[in-house]
Protein backbone atom coordinates (compact mmCIF):
# COMPACT_ATOMS: atom_id res chain seq x y z
CA UNK A 1 0.00 0.00 0.00
CA UNK A 2 1.08 3.19 -0.35
CA UNK A 3 0.39 6.79 1.55
CA UNK A 4 0.95 10.33 1.00
CA UNK A 5 0.25 12.74 3.53
CA UNK A 6 0.02 16.46 2.93
CA UNK A 7 -0.47 19.10 5.03
CA UNK A 8 -4.06 21.15 6.03
CA UNK A 9 -4.04 24.30 3.22
CA UNK A 10 -7.31 26.91 4.12
CA UNK A 11 -9.14 24.30 5.81
CA UNK A 12 -8.53 21.94 2.88
CA UNK A 13 -6.73 18.55 3.09
CA UNK A 14 -6.13 15.88 0.19
CA UNK A 15 -4.56 13.19 0.75
CA UNK A 16 -3.35 10.16 -1.92
CA UNK A 17 -3.79 6.57 -0.92
CA UNK A 18 -2.44 3.58 -3.24
CA UNK A 19 -2.98 -0.10 -3.20
CA UNK A 20 -0.44 -1.99 -4.02
CA UNK A 21 -1.57 -4.89 -4.51
CA UNK A 22 -3.73 -7.91 -2.47
CA UNK A 23 -2.35 -9.96 0.29
CA UNK A 24 -3.22 -13.43 0.75
CA UNK A 25 -4.93 -14.75 4.06
CA UNK A 26 -1.74 -15.78 5.31
CA UNK A 27 -0.28 -12.36 5.43
CA UNK A 28 -3.38 -10.72 7.03
CA UNK A 29 -3.05 -13.68 9.76
CA UNK A 30 0.78 -12.70 10.09
CA UNK A 31 0.60 -8.90 10.12
CA UNK A 32 -2.74 -8.60 12.08
CA UNK A 33 -2.72 -6.55 15.22
CA UNK A 34 -6.44 -5.86 15.50
CA UNK A 35 -7.65 -8.60 17.63
CA UNK A 36 -11.08 -6.89 18.71
CA UNK A 37 -12.56 -6.43 15.61
CA UNK A 38 -16.17 -8.11 15.25
CA UNK A 39 -18.11 -9.19 12.63
CA UNK A 40 -21.57 -7.85 11.67
CA UNK A 41 -24.29 -8.76 9.40
CA UNK A 42 -25.58 -5.74 7.63
CA UNK A 43 -28.51 -4.33 5.19
CA UNK A 44 -27.71 -0.88 3.54
CA UNK A 45 -31.13 0.07 2.78
CA UNK A 46 -32.60 0.80 6.34
CA UNK A 47 -30.71 4.39 6.64
CA UNK A 48 -32.84 7.83 7.27
CA UNK A 49 -29.63 9.81 6.51
CA UNK A 50 -28.32 8.30 3.27
CA UNK A 51 -25.34 6.52 4.75
CA UNK A 52 -25.71 3.62 6.91
CA UNK A 53 -24.67 3.89 10.14
CA UNK A 54 -22.90 0.79 12.33
CA UNK A 55 -22.72 1.47 16.12
CA UNK A 56 -20.15 -1.62 17.92
CA UNK A 57 -17.46 -1.42 20.62
CA UNK A 58 -14.37 -2.50 19.26
CA UNK A 59 -12.37 0.70 18.36
CA UNK A 60 -11.94 -0.91 14.69
CA UNK A 61 -14.58 -0.86 12.36
CA UNK A 62 -16.35 -3.95 12.48
CA UNK A 63 -15.88 -6.93 9.40
CA UNK A 64 -18.95 -6.41 7.28
CA UNK A 65 -20.99 -9.44 5.80
CA UNK A 66 -23.70 -8.47 3.20
CA UNK A 67 -25.47 -9.67 0.17
CA UNK A 68 -24.04 -7.61 -2.58
CA UNK A 69 -26.06 -8.78 -5.62
CA UNK A 70 -29.21 -8.03 -4.28
CA UNK A 71 -29.55 -4.04 -5.08
CA UNK A 72 -32.91 -3.84 -3.77
CA UNK A 73 -31.50 -4.73 0.16
CA UNK A 74 -28.42 -3.05 -0.16
CA UNK A 75 -28.56 -0.14 -2.55
CA UNK A 76 -25.46 1.87 -3.27
CA UNK A 77 -24.92 4.78 -0.75
CA UNK A 78 -22.91 7.63 -1.56
CA UNK A 79 -23.89 10.52 0.32
CA UNK A 80 -24.06 10.42 4.40
CA UNK A 81 -25.31 13.71 5.75
CA UNK A 82 -25.76 14.68 9.85
CA UNK A 83 -25.36 17.67 11.71
CA UNK A 84 -21.52 16.90 12.04
CA UNK A 85 -20.30 15.66 8.82
CA UNK A 86 -20.78 15.09 4.76
CA UNK A 87 -19.40 12.34 3.79
CA UNK A 88 -19.37 11.73 0.03
CA UNK A 89 -17.99 8.46 -2.50
CA UNK A 90 -16.90 9.83 -6.00
CA UNK A 91 -15.83 7.32 -8.22
CA UNK A 92 -14.31 8.50 -11.20
CA UNK A 93 -16.24 5.93 -13.33
CA UNK A 94 -18.46 3.51 -13.30
CA UNK A 95 -16.99 0.80 -15.91
CA UNK A 96 -13.02 0.40 -16.12
CA UNK A 97 -12.09 -1.98 -18.53
CA UNK A 98 -8.72 -3.85 -19.50
CA UNK A 99 -7.17 -5.54 -22.57
CA UNK A 100 -6.61 -8.77 -21.00
CA UNK A 101 -9.76 -11.30 -22.38
CA UNK A 102 -8.39 -14.64 -23.59
CA UNK A 103 -10.50 -17.35 -24.86
CA UNK A 104 -9.76 -21.04 -26.39
CA UNK A 105 -11.61 -20.02 -29.32
CA UNK A 106 -9.19 -17.85 -30.82
CA UNK A 107 -5.70 -19.38 -30.20
CA UNK A 108 -2.89 -18.39 -29.15
CA UNK A 109 -1.70 -14.46 -29.10
CA UNK A 110 0.55 -13.41 -31.65
CA UNK A 111 3.27 -12.34 -29.11
CA UNK A 112 3.71 -13.24 -25.34
CA UNK A 113 0.92 -11.80 -23.63
CA UNK A 114 1.23 -10.43 -20.04
CA UNK A 115 -1.01 -9.43 -17.66
CA UNK A 116 -3.07 -6.23 -17.90
CA UNK A 117 -2.77 -3.30 -15.28
CA UNK A 118 -5.47 -0.73 -14.72
CA UNK A 119 -6.66 1.01 -11.96
CA UNK A 120 -10.03 1.95 -10.02
CA UNK A 121 -9.49 5.59 -8.63
CA UNK A 122 -11.76 7.91 -7.31
CA UNK A 123 -12.15 10.44 -4.13
CA UNK A 124 -13.30 10.17 -1.06
CA UNK A 125 -15.01 13.81 0.56
CA UNK A 126 -15.25 14.61 4.19
CA UNK A 127 -16.60 18.07 5.38
CA UNK A 128 -16.39 18.54 9.33
CA UNK A 129 -18.86 20.86 10.09
CA UNK A 130 -19.21 23.39 12.51
CA UNK A 131 -16.30 24.89 15.30
CA UNK A 132 -15.02 22.55 17.00
CA UNK A 133 -12.73 20.04 15.76
CA UNK A 134 -14.16 16.41 15.08
CA UNK A 135 -12.10 12.81 15.73
CA UNK A 136 -11.97 10.55 13.29
CA UNK A 137 -10.62 6.65 14.32
CA UNK A 138 -10.77 5.15 10.81
CA UNK A 139 -10.78 6.23 7.58
CA UNK A 140 -10.65 3.66 4.88
CA UNK A 141 -11.75 2.73 1.42
CA UNK A 142 -12.06 -0.95 0.32
CA UNK A 143 -11.92 -2.40 -2.94
CA UNK A 144 -14.31 -6.06 -2.24
CA UNK A 145 -15.06 -8.17 -4.87
CA UNK A 146 -17.93 -10.92 -4.38
CA UNK A 147 -18.55 -13.65 -6.28
CA UNK A 148 -21.70 -16.17 -6.82
CA UNK A 149 -20.77 -19.66 -7.55
CA UNK A 150 -22.89 -22.57 -9.29
CA UNK A 151 -22.04 -26.79 -9.77
CA UNK A 152 -24.07 -29.50 -10.81
CA UNK A 153 -24.25 -32.08 -8.36
CA UNK A 154 -24.21 -35.49 -9.56
CA UNK A 155 -24.74 -38.52 -7.99
CA UNK A 156 -26.94 -41.55 -6.52
CA UNK A 157 -27.81 -39.20 -3.29
CA UNK A 158 -31.25 -38.02 -2.22
CA UNK A 159 -29.47 -34.06 -3.48
CA UNK A 160 -28.15 -35.66 -6.43
CA UNK A 161 -28.68 -34.13 -9.81
CA UNK A 162 -29.23 -30.37 -9.27
CA UNK A 163 -27.81 -27.14 -9.67
CA UNK A 164 -26.95 -25.36 -6.35
CA UNK A 165 -24.80 -22.46 -5.49
CA UNK A 166 -22.22 -23.66 -3.44
CA UNK A 167 -20.56 -20.82 -1.52
CA UNK A 168 -24.07 -19.73 0.51
CA UNK A 169 -22.97 -18.56 4.35
CA UNK A 170 -24.11 -21.86 5.47
CA UNK A 171 -22.04 -23.89 3.29
CA UNK A 172 -19.31 -24.25 5.56
CA UNK A 173 -17.13 -22.31 2.30
CA UNK A 174 -14.30 -20.04 3.60
CA UNK A 175 -16.11 -17.79 1.38
CA UNK A 176 -18.95 -17.24 0.81
CA UNK A 177 -20.96 -14.65 -1.42
CA UNK A 178 -22.01 -12.30 1.93
CA UNK A 179 -18.20 -11.93 2.23
CA UNK A 180 -15.07 -10.66 -0.72
CA UNK A 181 -13.49 -13.46 -2.26
CA UNK A 182 -10.82 -10.20 -2.94
CA UNK A 183 -10.17 -7.08 -1.35
CA UNK A 184 -7.91 -4.62 -0.36
CA UNK A 185 -8.18 -1.34 1.46
CA UNK A 186 -6.33 2.05 1.20
CA UNK A 187 -5.79 3.21 5.15
CA UNK A 188 -5.91 7.07 5.35
CA UNK A 189 -4.92 7.38 8.27
CA UNK A 190 -2.26 5.08 9.12
CA UNK A 191 1.16 4.86 10.30
CA UNK A 192 3.91 5.62 7.80
CA UNK A 193 6.70 2.94 7.13
CA UNK A 194 8.69 2.93 10.43
CA UNK A 195 6.06 4.32 12.51
CA UNK A 196 4.14 2.35 15.31
CA UNK A 197 0.47 1.77 14.48
CA UNK A 198 -1.53 1.71 17.92
CA UNK A 199 -4.71 0.05 18.12
CA UNK A 200 -6.18 3.57 18.09
CA UNK A 201 -5.62 5.17 14.68
CA UNK A 202 -7.42 8.57 15.49
CA UNK A 203 -6.68 12.27 14.54
CA UNK A 204 -8.45 15.45 15.25
CA UNK A 205 -9.60 17.13 12.13
CA UNK A 206 -11.00 20.74 12.35
CA UNK A 207 -14.08 21.88 10.18
CA UNK A 208 -12.94 21.98 7.05
CA UNK A 209 -13.00 19.90 3.35
CA UNK A 210 -10.88 17.11 3.07
CA UNK A 211 -10.55 15.05 -0.03
CA UNK A 212 -8.77 11.74 -0.05
CA UNK A 213 -7.97 10.35 -3.28
CA UNK A 214 -7.63 6.60 -3.96
CA UNK A 215 -6.07 4.21 -6.02
CA UNK A 216 -7.02 0.35 -6.38
CA UNK A 217 -4.36 -1.32 -9.05
CA UNK A 218 -6.31 -4.06 -11.16
CA UNK A 219 -4.08 -7.03 -12.64
CA UNK A 220 -6.17 -8.94 -15.02
CA UNK A 221 -4.63 -12.57 -13.07
CA UNK A 222 -6.06 -11.89 -10.25
CA UNK A 223 -9.34 -9.71 -10.85
CA UNK A 224 -11.83 -11.38 -12.77
CA UNK A 225 -14.38 -9.86 -14.87
CA UNK A 226 -17.97 -8.44 -13.84
CA UNK A 227 -20.78 -10.95 -14.87
CA UNK A 228 -24.81 -11.30 -13.76
CA UNK A 229 -25.89 -14.72 -14.98
CA UNK A 230 -28.57 -17.20 -13.86
CA UNK A 231 -25.40 -19.77 -13.00
CA UNK A 232 -22.80 -17.33 -11.54
CA UNK A 233 -22.12 -13.47 -10.98
CA UNK A 234 -19.52 -11.12 -9.91
CA UNK A 235 -19.58 -7.91 -8.71
CA UNK A 236 -17.52 -5.18 -7.16
CA UNK A 237 -18.17 -3.05 -4.68
CA UNK A 238 -15.74 0.20 -3.30
CA UNK A 239 -16.58 0.90 0.80
CA UNK A 240 -15.78 3.45 2.43
CA UNK A 241 -15.80 3.45 6.37
CA UNK A 242 -15.48 6.21 8.29
CA UNK A 243 -15.28 6.06 12.48
CA UNK A 244 -16.12 8.06 14.84
CA UNK A 245 -15.69 7.82 19.30
CA UNK A 246 -18.50 8.63 20.85
CA UNK A 247 -18.69 8.24 24.81
CA UNK A 248 -18.58 5.50 27.20
CA UNK A 249 -16.15 3.68 24.90
CA UNK A 250 -18.68 3.08 22.38
CA UNK A 251 -18.35 3.57 18.23
CA UNK A 252 -19.92 4.65 15.07
CA UNK A 253 -18.95 4.00 11.55
CA UNK A 254 -20.41 5.39 8.74
CA UNK A 255 -20.64 3.12 5.60
CA UNK A 256 -20.84 4.26 1.62
CA UNK A 257 -20.62 2.09 -1.23
CA UNK A 258 -20.74 2.08 -4.88
CA UNK A 259 -21.00 -0.29 -7.30
CA UNK A 260 -18.00 -0.92 -10.03
CA UNK A 261 -17.90 -2.73 -13.15
CA UNK A 262 -14.87 -4.25 -14.21
CA UNK A 263 -14.61 -5.69 -18.59
CA UNK A 264 -12.05 -7.36 -20.05
CA UNK A 265 -11.71 -6.46 -23.78
CA UNK A 266 -9.86 -8.06 -26.42
CA UNK A 267 -5.82 -8.16 -26.52
CA UNK A 268 -4.12 -6.61 -29.19
CA UNK A 269 -2.33 -9.86 -29.42
CA UNK A 270 -5.06 -11.50 -30.81
CA UNK A 271 -5.03 -10.35 -34.47
CA UNK A 272 -5.19 -13.23 -35.94
CA UNK A 273 -8.93 -13.21 -34.51
CA UNK A 274 -10.21 -10.79 -36.80
CA UNK A 275 -9.50 -13.15 -39.98
CA UNK A 276 -12.52 -14.98 -41.93
CA UNK A 277 -13.32 -18.33 -40.75
CA UNK A 278 -14.69 -20.91 -42.92
CA UNK A 279 -16.35 -24.62 -42.28
CA UNK A 280 -17.35 -27.03 -44.96
CA UNK A 281 -19.34 -30.26 -45.22
CA UNK A 282 -20.11 -32.88 -48.03
CA UNK A 283 -23.93 -34.84 -46.77
CA UNK A 284 -24.31 -38.05 -48.51
CA UNK A 285 -21.83 -38.91 -50.87
CA UNK A 286 -21.91 -35.46 -52.56
CA UNK A 287 -25.37 -34.91 -52.32
CA UNK A 288 -25.57 -32.15 -50.67
CA UNK A 289 -22.16 -29.78 -50.36
CA UNK A 290 -22.41 -26.61 -47.92
CA UNK A 291 -20.02 -24.37 -46.64
CA UNK A 292 -20.35 -21.56 -44.18
CA UNK A 293 -18.33 -18.25 -43.86
CA UNK A 294 -18.13 -15.65 -40.89
CA UNK A 295 -15.99 -12.37 -41.80
CA UNK A 296 -14.34 -12.83 -37.93
CA UNK A 297 -14.64 -14.67 -35.29
CA UNK A 298 -15.07 -11.82 -32.88
CA UNK A 299 -18.71 -10.31 -32.81
CA UNK A 300 -19.74 -7.25 -31.41
CA UNK A 301 -22.96 -7.03 -29.95
CA UNK A 302 -25.50 -4.37 -31.80
CA UNK A 303 -22.68 -4.49 -34.70
CA UNK A 304 -23.54 -5.76 -38.18
CA UNK A 305 -21.71 -9.01 -39.48
CA UNK A 306 -20.67 -10.95 -42.47
CA UNK A 307 -22.37 -13.78 -43.48
CA UNK A 308 -22.37 -16.17 -46.07
CA UNK A 309 -23.60 -19.80 -46.99
CA UNK A 310 -22.60 -21.74 -50.01
CA UNK A 311 -25.31 -24.80 -51.11
CA UNK A 312 -24.58 -27.12 -53.93
CA UNK A 313 -27.29 -29.96 -53.89
CA UNK A 314 -27.89 -32.57 -56.54
CA UNK A 315 -31.26 -34.14 -58.13
CA UNK A 316 -33.43 -36.06 -55.37
CA UNK A 317 -32.36 -33.48 -52.68
CA UNK A 318 -34.36 -30.33 -52.12
CA UNK A 319 -33.46 -27.08 -49.94
CA UNK A 320 -36.86 -26.44 -47.74
CA UNK A 321 -35.26 -23.47 -44.74
CA UNK A 322 -32.50 -22.42 -43.53
CA UNK A 323 -32.08 -20.73 -40.05
CA UNK A 324 -29.17 -18.54 -38.91
CA UNK A 325 -29.01 -18.70 -35.00
CA UNK A 326 -26.22 -18.04 -32.02
CA UNK A 327 -26.00 -20.68 -29.73
CA UNK A 328 -24.93 -19.57 -26.34
CA UNK A 329 -23.09 -22.72 -23.81
CA UNK A 330 -23.13 -21.54 -19.66
CA UNK A 331 -20.62 -24.16 -18.29
CA UNK A 332 -20.23 -24.86 -14.45
CA UNK A 333 -18.31 -27.67 -12.47
CA UNK A 334 -19.77 -30.65 -11.67
CA UNK A 335 -19.60 -32.40 -7.77
CA UNK A 336 -19.69 -35.59 -6.90
CA UNK A 337 -22.86 -35.62 -4.52
CA UNK A 338 -21.39 -38.68 -2.26
CA UNK A 339 -17.87 -37.25 -1.77
CA UNK A 340 -18.51 -33.37 -2.65
CA UNK A 341 -15.61 -33.53 -4.71
CA UNK A 342 -14.30 -31.74 -7.75
CA UNK A 343 -15.16 -33.70 -11.08
CA UNK A 344 -13.25 -33.91 -14.12
CA UNK A 345 -16.29 -32.70 -16.66
CA UNK A 346 -18.76 -29.58 -16.67
CA UNK A 347 -22.23 -28.86 -16.63
CA UNK A 348 -23.11 -27.61 -20.43
CA UNK A 349 -26.37 -25.86 -21.29
CA UNK A 350 -27.08 -24.40 -24.32
CA UNK A 351 -29.37 -22.03 -25.42
CA UNK A 352 -30.55 -20.92 -28.97
CA UNK A 353 -31.53 -17.65 -30.47
CA UNK A 354 -33.06 -17.22 -33.77
CA UNK A 355 -30.82 -14.39 -35.58
CA UNK A 356 -32.80 -14.93 -39.67
CA UNK A 357 -34.59 -17.47 -41.65
CA UNK A 358 -34.44 -17.88 -44.93
CA UNK A 359 -37.41 -19.88 -47.37
CA UNK A 360 -38.57 -19.90 -50.78
CA UNK A 361 -35.41 -21.58 -52.48
CA UNK A 362 -35.98 -21.92 -56.19
CA UNK A 363 -36.52 -25.62 -56.99
CA UNK A 364 -35.28 -25.47 -60.10
CA UNK A 365 -31.85 -24.25 -58.89
CA UNK A 366 -28.64 -26.20 -57.80
CA UNK A 367 -26.76 -24.12 -56.20
CA UNK A 368 -27.70 -21.18 -53.94
CA UNK A 369 -25.30 -18.35 -52.40
CA UNK A 370 -27.05 -16.87 -49.61
CA UNK A 371 -24.93 -13.44 -48.14
CA UNK A 372 -26.04 -11.72 -45.27
CA UNK A 373 -24.19 -8.24 -44.66
CA UNK A 374 -25.80 -7.08 -41.70
CA UNK A 375 -26.58 -9.86 -39.42
CA UNK A 376 -26.52 -8.27 -36.21
CA UNK A 377 -26.26 -9.78 -32.65
CA UNK A 378 -28.95 -7.46 -30.41
CA UNK A 379 -28.55 -6.14 -27.07
CA UNK A 380 -31.79 -6.79 -26.63
CA UNK A 381 -32.02 -10.72 -28.00
CA UNK A 382 -33.23 -13.02 -24.95
CA UNK A 383 -32.28 -16.94 -25.10
CA UNK A 384 -34.69 -17.22 -22.55
CA UNK A 385 -37.82 -16.11 -20.57
CA UNK A 386 -35.35 -15.66 -17.46
CA UNK A 387 -31.63 -15.10 -19.48
CA UNK A 388 -30.24 -12.76 -21.92
CA UNK A 389 -27.52 -13.57 -24.45
CA UNK A 390 -24.42 -12.53 -22.17
CA UNK A 391 -20.54 -11.83 -23.23
CA UNK A 392 -18.14 -14.21 -23.75
CA UNK A 393 -16.67 -15.24 -20.36
CA UNK A 394 -13.88 -17.50 -18.81
CA UNK A 395 -12.60 -16.95 -15.46
CA UNK A 396 -11.02 -20.14 -13.20
CA UNK A 397 -10.35 -20.40 -9.96
CA UNK A 398 -12.88 -21.81 -8.45
CA UNK A 399 -13.90 -22.00 -4.54
CA UNK A 400 -14.43 -25.70 -4.77
CA UNK A 401 -12.90 -28.15 -3.03
CA UNK A 402 -10.40 -30.75 -5.53
CA UNK A 403 -10.51 -27.55 -8.24
CA UNK A 404 -7.19 -26.57 -9.27
CA UNK A 405 -6.23 -23.12 -10.76
CA UNK A 406 -7.37 -24.43 -14.50
CA UNK A 407 -10.77 -25.48 -13.26
CA UNK A 408 -13.64 -22.49 -14.46
CA UNK A 409 -16.07 -21.09 -12.40
CA UNK A 410 -17.68 -20.43 -14.99
CA UNK A 411 -17.41 -20.45 -18.82
CA UNK A 412 -19.94 -19.07 -21.12
CA UNK A 413 -19.04 -19.42 -25.18
CA UNK A 414 -20.87 -18.96 -28.11
CA UNK A 415 -21.40 -20.48 -31.63
CA UNK A 416 -22.57 -19.09 -34.66
CA UNK A 417 -24.69 -22.08 -36.45
CA UNK A 418 -26.45 -22.74 -39.82
CA UNK A 419 -29.53 -25.06 -39.55
CA UNK A 420 -30.31 -26.62 -42.72
CA UNK A 421 -33.85 -28.47 -43.76
CA UNK A 422 -33.77 -30.84 -46.38
CA UNK A 423 -35.94 -32.84 -48.45
CA UNK A 424 -34.79 -35.97 -49.62
CA UNK A 425 -37.24 -37.81 -52.46
CA UNK A 426 -40.22 -36.26 -51.08
CA UNK A 427 -39.95 -38.90 -48.03
CA UNK A 428 -37.41 -38.21 -45.79
CA UNK A 429 -36.91 -34.70 -44.06
CA UNK A 430 -33.24 -33.74 -43.12
CA UNK A 431 -31.80 -31.39 -40.58
CA UNK A 432 -28.41 -30.56 -41.18
CA UNK A 433 -25.41 -27.87 -39.67
CA UNK A 434 -22.65 -25.92 -39.46
CA UNK A 435 -21.32 -24.29 -36.83
CA UNK A 436 -18.56 -22.10 -35.90
CA UNK A 437 -16.85 -21.05 -32.47
CA UNK A 438 -16.78 -17.49 -32.05
CA UNK A 439 -15.93 -14.62 -29.38
CA UNK A 440 -19.31 -12.79 -28.48
CA UNK A 441 -17.78 -9.04 -26.85
CA UNK A 442 -19.92 -6.08 -25.79
CA UNK A 443 -19.55 -3.24 -28.79
CA UNK A 444 -16.76 -1.53 -28.56
CA UNK A 445 -14.64 -4.04 -26.58
CA UNK A 446 -12.93 -5.59 -29.55
CA UNK A 447 -9.42 -5.50 -30.56
CA UNK A 448 -9.97 -1.95 -31.75
CA UNK A 449 -11.01 -0.46 -28.50
CA UNK A 450 -8.75 2.17 -27.75
CA UNK A 451 -8.92 2.26 -23.78
CA UNK A 452 -6.97 4.46 -22.21
CA UNK A 453 -3.09 3.49 -21.04
CA UNK A 454 -2.59 3.02 -17.81
CA UNK A 455 -0.13 5.19 -16.13
CA UNK A 456 1.98 4.98 -12.48
CA UNK A 457 0.44 8.27 -10.89
CA UNK A 458 3.20 10.78 -10.87
CA UNK A 459 2.40 11.75 -7.16
CA UNK A 460 5.83 10.88 -5.23
CA UNK A 461 4.30 8.06 -3.11
CA UNK A 462 5.51 6.40 0.12
CA UNK A 463 5.55 2.96 0.11
CA UNK A 464 4.25 0.57 2.89
CA UNK A 465 3.27 -2.74 3.75
CA UNK A 466 -0.70 -3.76 4.08
CA UNK A 467 -1.94 -5.49 6.91
CA UNK A 468 -5.45 -5.04 5.77
CA UNK A 469 -5.70 -6.46 1.97
CA UNK A 470 -6.63 -10.19 1.50
CA UNK A 471 -7.11 -12.13 -1.49
CA UNK A 472 -9.76 -14.51 0.51
CA UNK A 473 -11.11 -13.02 3.64
CA UNK A 474 -10.83 -14.57 6.87
CA UNK A 475 -12.46 -17.50 8.37
CA UNK A 476 -15.02 -15.56 11.21
CA UNK A 477 -15.31 -18.61 13.86
CA UNK A 478 -15.98 -16.00 16.57
CA UNK A 479 -18.61 -13.42 16.54
CA UNK A 480 -18.79 -11.04 19.43
CA UNK A 481 -22.12 -9.26 20.32
CA UNK A 482 -22.84 -5.89 18.77
CA UNK A 483 -25.38 -3.58 19.35
CA UNK A 484 -26.60 -3.77 16.17
CA UNK A 485 -27.41 -1.29 12.72
CA UNK A 486 -28.93 2.03 13.61
CA UNK A 487 -28.87 5.82 12.54
CA UNK A 488 -26.86 7.46 14.50
CA UNK A 489 -25.91 10.86 15.03
CA UNK A 490 -22.26 10.78 13.38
Amino acid sequence: MAIRYLMPENNKLSSWGSAKKPHRIEELKKNNTDTNCTTMHIKLSGSKTSGTVLKHKSVAPPAIEYNAFNRVENPSRKVHESKRLHISLDVDADTFCLQALTSEIIGEATSAQRPALGAVTGTLHVTVKGTEPLLLNYVQVRLSGYTCEYARRTGTCADGDRIQIVNTPNSNKSVSYNTPFIQDIVHFNSAMEGESVGPDRSMLLPPGIYNYKFEFLINSEIFPASIASHLGSTVYRLEALVTVPRTKHKFETVVLTSIVTLKKALSPEYTNALEDSTVHNTWREGLLDYSLSLSSRVLEIDTPLQLSLQLVRKLGCEIKDVQVALVQTTSIPCLDASSGLTLDNYYCQPRKSLLRQVGGFDPKEMCYNLSIDDLVVPSSLKSSAFDSIIPSYEERNSCLPGAGPTRYRLKISHEMKALITLSVGNTETVNLSLKIPVLLLDRNLGISAQLPKYEVSPVELNYCNSASSVLSPPKYDERCGVDGIDNGNV
